[in-house]
Protein backbone atom coordinates (compact mmCIF):
# COMPACT_ATOMS: atom_id res chain seq x y z
CA UNK A 1 0.00 0.00 0.00
CA UNK A 2 2.66 2.48 1.06
CA UNK A 3 4.65 1.46 -2.39
CA UNK A 4 1.53 2.01 -4.33
CA UNK A 5 1.13 5.52 -2.63
CA UNK A 6 4.41 6.55 -3.19
CA UNK A 7 4.28 5.61 -6.86
CA UNK A 8 1.60 7.96 -7.61
CA UNK A 9 2.95 10.83 -5.18
CA UNK A 10 5.83 10.14 -7.51
CA UNK A 11 4.24 10.52 -10.88
CA UNK A 12 1.75 13.43 -9.69
CA UNK A 13 5.33 15.49 -8.85
CA UNK A 14 6.40 13.81 -12.36
CA UNK A 15 3.29 16.15 -14.01
CA UNK A 16 3.66 18.67 -11.71
CA UNK A 17 7.51 19.10 -13.70
CA UNK A 18 7.01 18.17 -16.65
CA UNK A 19 3.87 18.70 -17.73
CA UNK A 20 2.78 14.92 -17.94
CA UNK A 21 5.17 14.21 -20.83
CA UNK A 22 7.20 11.55 -19.05
CA UNK A 23 11.02 11.11 -17.35
CA UNK A 24 13.09 12.50 -20.39
CA UNK A 25 11.43 15.75 -19.70
CA UNK A 26 12.40 15.95 -16.14
CA UNK A 27 15.69 15.89 -16.96
CA UNK A 28 15.66 18.93 -19.25
CA UNK A 29 13.46 20.91 -17.09
CA UNK A 30 15.94 20.89 -14.13
CA UNK A 31 18.47 22.15 -16.37
CA UNK A 32 15.85 24.90 -17.77
CA UNK A 33 15.23 25.85 -13.90
CA UNK A 34 19.00 25.94 -13.09
CA UNK A 35 19.54 28.53 -16.22
CA UNK A 36 16.79 30.58 -14.91
CA UNK A 37 18.33 30.70 -11.57
CA UNK A 38 22.06 31.67 -13.16
CA UNK A 39 20.62 34.49 -16.32
CA UNK A 40 18.93 35.91 -12.84
CA UNK A 41 21.97 36.15 -10.98
CA UNK A 42 23.58 37.72 -14.09
CA UNK A 43 21.17 40.32 -14.27
CA UNK A 44 21.78 41.02 -10.91
CA UNK A 45 25.00 41.33 -11.32
CA UNK A 46 25.12 43.46 -14.59
CA UNK A 47 22.82 45.76 -13.01
CA UNK A 48 24.98 46.22 -9.75
CA UNK A 49 28.23 46.97 -12.27
CA UNK A 50 26.19 49.50 -14.39
CA UNK A 51 25.11 51.28 -10.78
CA UNK A 52 28.71 51.56 -9.73
CA UNK A 53 29.68 52.26 -13.24
CA UNK A 54 27.01 55.19 -12.83
CA UNK A 55 27.75 56.46 -9.85
CA UNK A 56 31.74 56.81 -10.76
CA UNK A 57 30.16 58.88 -13.55
CA UNK A 58 28.59 61.18 -11.16
CA UNK A 59 30.03 65.14 -11.33
CA UNK A 60 29.64 65.80 -7.51
CA UNK A 61 30.12 69.85 -7.45
CA UNK A 62 30.08 71.85 -4.09
CA UNK A 63 28.55 75.62 -3.22
CA UNK A 64 29.22 77.39 -0.50
CA UNK A 65 26.82 77.74 1.94
CA UNK A 66 26.30 82.33 1.92
CA UNK A 67 23.45 81.99 -0.16
CA UNK A 68 21.32 82.38 3.01
CA UNK A 69 22.45 85.68 3.25
CA UNK A 70 20.49 87.19 0.78
CA UNK A 71 17.64 83.95 -0.09
CA UNK A 72 15.30 81.45 1.55
CA UNK A 73 16.86 77.90 1.67
CA UNK A 74 14.04 76.69 0.16
CA UNK A 75 14.36 78.49 -3.00
CA UNK A 76 18.04 76.94 -3.53
CA UNK A 77 16.44 73.52 -2.75
CA UNK A 78 14.21 74.07 -5.09
CA UNK A 79 16.72 75.05 -7.99
CA UNK A 80 19.11 72.18 -7.10
CA UNK A 81 16.46 69.74 -7.61
CA UNK A 82 15.39 71.52 -11.55
CA UNK A 83 19.27 71.60 -12.14
CA UNK A 84 19.66 67.81 -10.77
CA UNK A 85 16.36 66.67 -13.20
CA UNK A 86 17.81 68.08 -16.43
CA UNK A 87 20.97 66.91 -15.45
CA UNK A 88 21.43 63.28 -13.86
CA UNK A 89 25.09 63.22 -13.80
CA UNK A 90 25.33 65.75 -11.33
CA UNK A 91 24.84 66.38 -7.67
CA UNK A 92 25.18 69.49 -5.78
CA UNK A 93 26.33 69.35 -1.99
CA UNK A 94 26.95 72.39 -0.01
CA UNK A 95 30.06 72.68 1.81
CA UNK A 96 28.41 71.46 5.26
CA UNK A 97 27.77 68.05 3.80
CA UNK A 98 30.99 68.00 1.78
CA UNK A 99 33.47 68.42 5.14
CA UNK A 100 31.65 65.72 6.56
CA UNK A 101 33.49 63.45 3.53
CA UNK A 102 36.98 65.52 3.73
CA UNK A 103 36.36 68.03 1.40
CA UNK A 104 35.92 71.98 2.47
CA UNK A 105 36.62 73.77 -1.01
CA UNK A 106 33.39 74.96 -2.49
CA UNK A 107 33.06 74.86 -6.63
CA UNK A 108 30.56 77.57 -6.74
CA UNK A 109 31.61 80.72 -4.57
CA UNK A 110 28.38 82.35 -3.94
CA UNK A 111 29.63 86.35 -2.41
CA UNK A 112 28.64 89.40 -1.99
CA UNK A 113 29.64 92.27 -3.70
CA UNK A 114 32.00 93.68 -0.83
CA UNK A 115 33.62 90.23 -1.00
CA UNK A 116 34.35 90.59 -4.66
CA UNK A 117 37.38 92.94 -4.61
CA UNK A 118 39.07 91.04 -1.87
CA UNK A 119 38.63 87.64 -3.66
CA UNK A 120 39.95 88.96 -6.44
CA UNK A 121 43.23 90.36 -4.95
CA UNK A 122 43.57 86.83 -3.56
CA UNK A 123 43.31 84.91 -7.09
CA UNK A 124 40.50 83.29 -5.23
CA UNK A 125 37.89 83.22 -8.29
CA UNK A 126 38.57 81.32 -11.73
CA UNK A 127 38.11 83.91 -14.97
CA UNK A 128 35.46 83.47 -16.85
CA UNK A 129 35.81 85.35 -20.35
CA UNK A 130 36.37 81.72 -22.11
CA UNK A 131 32.43 81.03 -20.64
CA UNK A 132 31.29 84.54 -21.63
CA UNK A 133 31.50 86.06 -25.39
CA UNK A 134 32.46 89.71 -25.44
CA UNK A 135 34.92 89.43 -22.64
CA UNK A 136 38.33 88.38 -24.14
CA UNK A 137 40.41 90.97 -22.85
CA UNK A 138 39.08 91.48 -19.87
CA UNK A 139 37.89 88.52 -16.99
CA UNK A 140 34.72 89.00 -15.53
CA UNK A 141 35.72 86.71 -12.08
CA UNK A 142 31.43 86.20 -11.03
CA UNK A 143 28.22 86.93 -12.66
CA UNK A 144 25.67 88.82 -10.53
CA UNK A 145 22.35 86.68 -9.51
CA UNK A 146 20.75 89.77 -8.45
CA UNK A 147 21.28 93.38 -8.17
CA UNK A 148 19.96 96.23 -6.49
CA UNK A 149 20.17 100.15 -6.17
CA UNK A 150 20.12 102.25 -3.51
CA UNK A 151 16.98 104.82 -2.82
CA UNK A 152 16.31 107.78 -0.56
CA UNK A 153 13.50 106.69 1.87
CA UNK A 154 11.19 108.75 3.09
CA UNK A 155 8.20 109.29 6.10
CA UNK A 156 5.49 111.47 4.82
CA UNK A 157 3.81 112.37 8.05
CA UNK A 158 7.30 113.83 9.45
CA UNK A 159 7.74 115.66 6.86
CA UNK A 160 4.62 117.39 6.44
CA UNK A 161 4.37 118.23 10.03
CA UNK A 162 7.45 119.94 9.72
CA UNK A 163 5.93 122.24 6.60
CA UNK A 164 7.68 120.10 3.85
CA UNK A 165 5.19 118.81 0.92
CA UNK A 166 7.39 116.99 -1.21
CA UNK A 167 10.92 115.02 -0.77
CA UNK A 168 14.23 116.71 -1.13
CA UNK A 169 15.45 117.64 -4.41
CA UNK A 170 18.88 118.88 -4.08
CA UNK A 171 21.73 118.93 -0.78
CA UNK A 172 20.45 122.14 0.05
CA UNK A 173 16.84 121.00 0.75
CA UNK A 174 18.02 118.08 2.06
CA UNK A 175 19.87 119.59 4.49
CA UNK A 176 17.57 122.57 5.25
CA UNK A 177 14.85 119.42 5.89
CA UNK A 178 17.02 117.89 8.36
CA UNK A 179 17.96 120.51 10.46
CA UNK A 180 14.42 121.55 10.65
CA UNK A 181 13.45 118.31 11.79
CA UNK A 182 15.52 118.02 14.01
CA UNK A 183 15.33 121.21 15.64
CA UNK A 184 11.65 120.32 16.58
CA UNK A 185 12.44 118.74 20.03
CA UNK A 186 10.82 115.96 20.17
CA UNK A 187 13.37 113.05 19.78
CA UNK A 188 13.05 113.18 16.18
CA UNK A 189 15.55 113.26 13.53
CA UNK A 190 16.20 114.37 9.31
CA UNK A 191 18.59 112.02 8.71
CA UNK A 192 22.08 110.72 10.36
CA UNK A 193 24.44 108.27 8.37
CA UNK A 194 25.11 104.62 9.30
CA UNK A 195 29.55 104.55 9.03
CA UNK A 196 30.51 101.61 10.75
CA UNK A 197 33.33 99.82 9.17
CA UNK A 198 31.04 96.49 10.37
CA UNK A 199 28.63 97.14 7.70
CA UNK A 200 29.88 96.19 4.22
CA UNK A 201 27.69 98.50 2.35
CA UNK A 202 28.29 102.01 4.28
CA UNK A 203 30.77 103.97 2.32
CA UNK A 204 28.85 102.68 -0.99
CA UNK A 205 25.20 103.81 0.47
CA UNK A 206 26.11 107.26 2.45
CA UNK A 207 29.03 108.37 0.82
CA UNK A 208 29.51 107.25 -2.60
CA UNK A 209 26.06 107.51 -3.45
CA UNK A 210 25.93 111.03 -3.09
CA UNK A 211 28.89 111.50 -5.59
CA UNK A 212 27.21 109.11 -7.96
CA UNK A 213 23.71 111.55 -7.66
CA UNK A 214 25.93 114.59 -8.29
CA UNK A 215 26.88 112.79 -11.69
CA UNK A 216 30.32 112.10 -10.96
CA UNK A 217 32.04 108.58 -11.27
CA UNK A 218 34.18 106.95 -8.65
CA UNK A 219 36.11 104.82 -11.32
CA UNK A 220 37.70 105.87 -14.92
CA UNK A 221 39.11 103.57 -17.65
CA UNK A 222 39.77 101.26 -14.11
CA UNK A 223 41.03 103.70 -11.61
CA UNK A 224 39.90 105.06 -8.79
CA UNK A 225 39.80 108.87 -8.13
CA UNK A 226 37.64 111.48 -7.19
CA UNK A 227 37.23 114.88 -8.09
CA UNK A 228 38.88 117.19 -5.34
CA UNK A 229 36.44 119.89 -5.20
CA UNK A 230 33.59 118.06 -5.47
CA UNK A 231 34.54 115.46 -2.95
CA UNK A 232 35.51 118.79 -0.50
CA UNK A 233 31.36 119.93 -0.73
CA UNK A 234 30.42 116.21 -0.46
CA UNK A 235 32.69 116.17 2.75
CA UNK A 236 31.34 119.59 4.07
CA UNK A 237 27.91 118.05 3.32
CA UNK A 238 28.47 114.90 4.95
CA UNK A 239 29.79 117.73 7.97
CA UNK A 240 26.77 118.90 8.34
CA UNK A 241 24.53 116.42 8.25
CA UNK A 242 26.29 114.85 10.75
CA UNK A 243 26.00 118.12 13.06
CA UNK A 244 22.10 118.07 12.62
CA UNK A 245 21.92 114.43 13.81
CA UNK A 246 21.29 113.10 16.99
CA UNK A 247 23.24 114.26 20.11
CA UNK A 248 26.27 112.70 20.99
CA UNK A 249 25.26 109.75 18.04
CA UNK A 250 28.43 108.29 16.75
CA UNK A 251 27.85 107.25 13.03
CA UNK A 252 30.89 105.01 13.11
CA UNK A 253 28.82 102.78 15.36
CA UNK A 254 25.72 102.42 13.47
CA UNK A 255 25.25 100.17 10.81
CA UNK A 256 22.79 100.68 8.13
CA UNK A 257 20.06 98.14 9.34
CA UNK A 258 20.18 99.96 12.29
CA UNK A 259 19.23 102.98 10.43
CA UNK A 260 16.46 101.84 8.58
CA UNK A 261 15.17 100.32 12.06
CA UNK A 262 14.84 103.90 13.09
CA UNK A 263 13.70 105.00 10.49
CA UNK A 264 10.68 102.48 10.79
CA UNK A 265 10.32 103.32 14.29
CA UNK A 266 9.95 106.64 13.12
CA UNK A 267 12.85 108.24 14.74
CA UNK A 268 14.50 109.13 11.50
CA UNK A 269 12.54 111.11 8.37
CA UNK A 270 14.83 110.06 5.88
CA UNK A 271 17.26 106.88 5.06
CA UNK A 272 19.56 106.08 2.06
CA UNK A 273 18.44 102.09 1.92
CA UNK A 274 18.50 99.53 -1.29
CA UNK A 275 14.93 98.72 -2.85
CA UNK A 276 14.97 95.13 -1.68
CA UNK A 277 13.68 96.78 1.54
CA UNK A 278 10.40 98.42 0.27
CA UNK A 279 7.93 95.09 1.03
CA UNK A 280 9.86 95.09 4.59
CA UNK A 281 9.57 98.73 5.65
CA UNK A 282 5.78 98.57 4.14
CA UNK A 283 5.10 95.82 6.24
CA UNK A 284 6.18 97.73 9.08
CA UNK A 285 5.40 101.25 8.35
CA UNK A 286 1.99 100.51 6.04
CA UNK A 287 0.70 101.36 2.24
CA UNK A 288 1.14 105.12 2.28
CA UNK A 289 3.36 106.46 5.45
CA UNK A 290 6.44 106.64 3.19
CA UNK A 291 7.29 107.36 -0.21
CA UNK A 292 10.89 106.72 -2.28
CA UNK A 293 12.94 109.12 -4.36
CA UNK A 294 16.27 109.50 -6.32
CA UNK A 295 18.90 110.78 -3.91
CA UNK A 296 19.53 114.35 -4.15
CA UNK A 297 22.01 115.95 -6.33
CA UNK A 298 24.35 118.61 -5.84
CA UNK A 299 22.25 121.45 -8.18
CA UNK A 300 18.83 121.25 -9.58
CA UNK A 301 17.29 117.37 -10.52
CA UNK A 302 19.68 116.12 -13.71
CA UNK A 303 20.58 112.83 -14.66
CA UNK A 304 22.68 110.77 -11.98
CA UNK A 305 24.88 108.03 -11.41
CA UNK A 306 23.80 104.60 -9.65
CA UNK A 307 26.07 102.29 -8.50
CA UNK A 308 24.80 98.92 -7.69
CA UNK A 309 25.21 96.43 -4.98
CA UNK A 310 24.80 92.67 -5.74
CA UNK A 311 25.00 88.71 -4.76
CA UNK A 312 27.07 87.29 -7.04
CA UNK A 313 28.17 83.64 -8.07
CA UNK A 314 31.75 82.58 -9.39
CA UNK A 315 34.04 79.66 -9.23
CA UNK A 316 36.57 78.96 -6.95
CA UNK A 317 40.00 78.98 -8.44
CA UNK A 318 40.70 75.88 -6.84
CA UNK A 319 38.14 73.71 -8.59
CA UNK A 320 39.13 70.36 -10.54
CA UNK A 321 36.14 70.49 -12.38
CA UNK A 322 35.49 74.35 -13.64
CA UNK A 323 33.95 73.69 -16.92
CA UNK A 324 31.09 71.20 -14.79
CA UNK A 325 30.94 74.12 -12.52
CA UNK A 326 30.19 76.69 -15.23
CA UNK A 327 27.21 74.20 -16.28
CA UNK A 328 25.47 75.21 -12.76
CA UNK A 329 27.26 78.91 -12.99
CA UNK A 330 24.91 79.13 -15.65
CA UNK A 331 22.04 77.61 -14.79
CA UNK A 332 22.10 79.78 -11.75
CA UNK A 333 22.61 83.08 -13.98
CA UNK A 334 19.43 82.14 -16.24
CA UNK A 335 17.44 81.76 -13.07
CA UNK A 336 18.70 85.69 -12.08
CA UNK A 337 15.26 86.89 -13.43
CA UNK A 338 13.45 84.57 -11.03
CA UNK A 339 15.49 84.86 -7.91
CA UNK A 340 15.24 89.48 -8.51
CA UNK A 341 10.98 88.07 -8.18
CA UNK A 342 11.90 86.56 -5.11
CA UNK A 343 13.38 89.05 -3.30
CA UNK A 344 11.67 91.48 -5.02
CA UNK A 345 14.27 94.61 -5.78
CA UNK A 346 15.29 97.18 -8.24
CA UNK A 347 16.95 96.02 -11.04
CA UNK A 348 17.11 92.83 -10.48
CA UNK A 349 18.98 91.58 -12.98
CA UNK A 350 20.14 93.73 -16.06
CA UNK A 351 18.19 93.23 -19.74
CA UNK A 352 20.67 91.20 -22.20
CA UNK A 353 22.76 89.54 -19.74
CA UNK A 354 21.16 86.14 -19.96
CA UNK A 355 18.85 84.96 -22.48
CA UNK A 356 16.45 84.60 -20.14
CA UNK A 357 16.08 88.59 -19.98
CA UNK A 358 12.57 88.86 -21.45
CA UNK A 359 11.23 88.25 -18.34
CA UNK A 360 12.70 91.12 -16.80
CA UNK A 361 12.02 93.24 -14.99
CA UNK A 362 9.49 91.62 -13.29
CA UNK A 363 5.90 91.24 -12.17
CA UNK A 364 6.41 93.65 -9.20
CA UNK A 365 7.61 96.78 -11.61
CA UNK A 366 3.88 96.36 -13.66
CA UNK A 367 1.54 95.72 -10.41
CA UNK A 368 3.26 97.94 -7.48
CA UNK A 369 3.59 101.60 -7.38
CA UNK A 370 6.51 101.85 -5.38
CA UNK A 371 8.56 99.31 -7.56
CA UNK A 372 7.56 100.66 -10.50
CA UNK A 373 8.69 103.96 -9.12
CA UNK A 374 11.65 102.45 -8.35
CA UNK A 375 12.72 101.47 -11.77
CA UNK A 376 11.86 104.88 -13.25
CA UNK A 377 14.74 105.96 -11.55
CA UNK A 378 16.56 103.03 -12.76
CA UNK A 379 15.89 103.60 -15.64
CA UNK A 380 16.43 108.14 -15.76
CA UNK A 381 19.86 106.88 -13.98
CA UNK A 382 23.12 105.93 -15.70
CA UNK A 383 25.15 102.88 -13.90
CA UNK A 384 28.09 103.79 -13.01
CA UNK A 385 31.50 101.52 -11.79
CA UNK A 386 31.82 100.86 -8.37
CA UNK A 387 35.14 99.98 -6.09
CA UNK A 388 33.57 96.21 -5.65
CA UNK A 389 35.33 94.87 -8.57
CA UNK A 390 39.19 96.65 -8.45
CA UNK A 391 41.22 94.09 -6.50
CA UNK A 392 42.14 96.69 -4.43
CA UNK A 393 38.67 97.52 -3.05
CA UNK A 394 38.93 96.80 0.67
CA UNK A 395 42.01 99.06 0.88
CA UNK A 396 40.31 101.68 -0.89
CA UNK A 397 37.50 101.76 1.57
CA UNK A 398 39.78 101.19 4.42
CA UNK A 399 41.47 104.61 3.64
CA UNK A 400 37.95 106.53 3.20
CA UNK A 401 37.15 105.25 6.60
CA UNK A 402 39.98 106.20 8.48
CA UNK A 403 39.92 110.45 6.67
CA UNK A 404 36.61 110.34 7.49
CA UNK A 405 36.83 109.44 10.89
CA UNK A 406 39.73 112.21 11.31
CA UNK A 407 37.48 114.70 9.45
CA UNK A 408 34.48 113.76 11.75
CA UNK A 409 36.37 113.33 14.94
CA UNK A 410 38.70 116.30 14.57
CA UNK A 411 37.22 118.49 12.68
CA UNK A 412 40.28 118.54 9.75
CA UNK A 413 39.21 120.97 6.43
CA UNK A 414 37.21 119.20 3.87
CA UNK A 415 39.60 120.02 1.15
CA UNK A 416 42.23 118.53 3.28
CA UNK A 417 40.78 115.22 4.04
CA UNK A 418 39.96 115.16 -0.04
CA UNK A 419 43.62 115.18 -0.93
CA UNK A 420 44.52 112.93 1.64
CA UNK A 421 42.10 110.31 -0.16
CA UNK A 422 43.44 110.85 -3.64
CA UNK A 423 47.41 110.63 -2.28
CA UNK A 424 46.63 107.38 -0.31
CA UNK A 425 44.54 105.80 -3.59
CA UNK A 426 47.04 106.91 -6.02
CA UNK A 427 49.92 105.51 -3.53
CA UNK A 428 48.39 101.68 -4.23
CA UNK A 429 48.06 102.22 -8.14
Amino acid sequence: MYRKNDKKSRTLLNRIITGGNGGESIKFDYFLFFGLILLTLGILVFNLAAGSISRSRRIELVLSEQWTATFERDTLNELIREFEDSHPLFRIRLTAQARTQGSQDADIVLLDDSRLGGMIQRNALYPLNSYMPGYSDTAPWAVPLVLSMDLLFYNIDLLQSAGFDHPPRTRDEFLRYSRVISSRGNGVYGFAPGLSPQDPLALKRDFFSWLWAAGFPLVTEGRPGIDPRTAADLLSFIGQLNSAGPAGDNPFEKTGEQRLLEFMQGKLAMVIAPAHVISRVRGQMGESNFGITVIPGAASPAKTRLGLSGFYAGINSRSARPDEAWTFLAFLAEKSPVLSQKVTTVPGSLPGIYSSAETFPGEQIRRDSLFAKAWEIFETSDITETLSGLPQAVELEQIVFEELRIFLEQSRRPQDTAAAIQRRWDMLF
